[in-house]
């Protein structure tokens, strides 16, 4: 092959695109049944034995399935790995929906936010960290518009106390706080009950501090 039929080759040839997509989504109840066997023996394996050791194979042994039912829904194992995550994100963003405090004193809903935070965490927090800590980054792509929904709730309520809050800009002060909240409940999920309990307050005081305007004392955590 000559040098000028080799340079176009190298530059026509294209690395397949690994899709993370499934091939199909589970319609009726028996295949939804199997899906969510799937994605449950998928998160027991990675919280197990970590993402280098989770292999198609195992996830339909595990999951009591045969590998061509797997492979029906999910075309590798970063696919399955990909509905997962989602699948933790939005039990994660509902359960936040719902326990977000959504009214009251604005150092009390902040105090409030961060335990349903601290509890949501406390949810499933071995599978939570396993995805963050085992999963390839390039699979993670798009927190940010699962984290939508958490941004603008945050948004909204500290727009309901717009006079008595320091940052002028409330959107950007949310999509900083919130990362740093994550990483900081992230450590307190590793620490004794006690410990966790006065971290949990600290981060407490640490927004009252940074968002509120008024010199009063902050407020305590809640339960």
């Amino acid at each position: 092959m000559s040098n000028d039929s080799h340079h176009a080759y190298s530059h026509s040839y294209r690395e397949p695109t690994m899709t993370t997509q499934p091939r199909k989504m589970p319609r009726q109840e028996r295949a939804q049944a199997t899906v969510t066997a799937l994605l449950d023996a998928a998160a027991q394996l990675l919280v197990a034995h970590g993402y280098a050791a989770l292999t198609t194979n195992r996830v339909a042994d595990v999951a009591g399935v045969s590998i061509g039912s797997l492979y029906q829904y999910f075309p590798n194992k970063q696919a399955l790995l990909v509905a997962l995550r989602r699948r933790h994100a939005g039990a994660m963003r509902r359960f936040l929906l719902t326990e977000a405090p959504a009214s009251g004193d604005v150092r009390q809903q902040i105090a409030e936010l961060v335990a349903a935070l601290m509890r949501a965490h406390a949810q499933d927090y071995a599978l939570h960290r396993a995805l963050e800590r085992e999963v390839p980054q390039h699979l993670l792509i798009g927190e940010e518009a699962d984290n939508a929904a958490l941004l603008e709730r945050c948004t909204a309520m500290l727009a309901a106390h717009r006079d008595e809050l320091l940052p002028p800009d409330l959107d950007r002060a949310c999509r900083m706080l919130l990362p740093v909240v994550d990483s900081l409940i992230h450590q307190a999920m590793t620490l004794s009950a006690a410990e966790g309990q006065a971290l949990q307050q600290e981060i407490t005081h640490l927004l009252q501090r940074y968002l509120l305007a008024s010199p009063q004392a902050p407020s305590a955590a809640a339960p």
